[in-house]
């Protein structure tokens, strides 16, 4: 194999190794993200409960009123995803549908309802970043003792 070959397919390695631990924490991201949210618990805020006409029209679909989940048709949460940029190393997260994405904004940027209530739930808490972040170091970690393995000397 030439040499220009070979490195083309360790960068081409590379690049997959960092796809898959991106992807690992797009999933990771999205998991707490969605978790929270349905456990009635946002990034700050988002207290108050539902409107009694909101709860009552909840109640006569069957669902529950105790927390506010942001859930009615199970819609949203089947849109969350994510995109990855591997180039640079990013990741963005939201709803890939437009009209669901719009109406999610509402809730947690602009305000929902006739009070316009706002229950921040896009984005990871200091100790949900923490959690992020070992997972990236064990998987990097075990990355790294990969490689090592392949390049050491013997």
């Amino acid at each position: 194999m030439s040499d220009n070959l070979g490195e083309r397919l360790r960068m081409l390695q590379e690049e997959i190794a960092a796809e898959v631990i991106l992807s690992g924490v797009a999933l990771l991201a999205r998991q707490i993200i969605e978790e929270r949210t349905l456990a009635g618990r946002y990034l700050e805020g988002g207290g108050k409960p539902y409107s009694k006409a909101y709860a009552r029209k909840r109640q006569k679909r069957g669902l529950q009123t105790a927390r506010v989940d942001l859930q009615f048709s199970g819609a949203a949460w089947g849109s969350f995803d994510h995109v990855l940029d591997v180039r640079q190393a990013e990741i963005s997260l939201g709803f890939n549908r437009d009209e669901l994405a719009r109406i999610m904004s509402y809730h947690d940027e602009k305000g929902a309802g006739k009070n316009r209530v706002v229950r921040a739930f896009m984005g990871l808490t200091d100790q949900e970043q923490e959690k992020v972040a070992e997972y990236i170091l064990e998987k990097a970690g075990k990355r790294i003792d990969v490689l090592l393995e392949k390049n050491l000397p013997e």
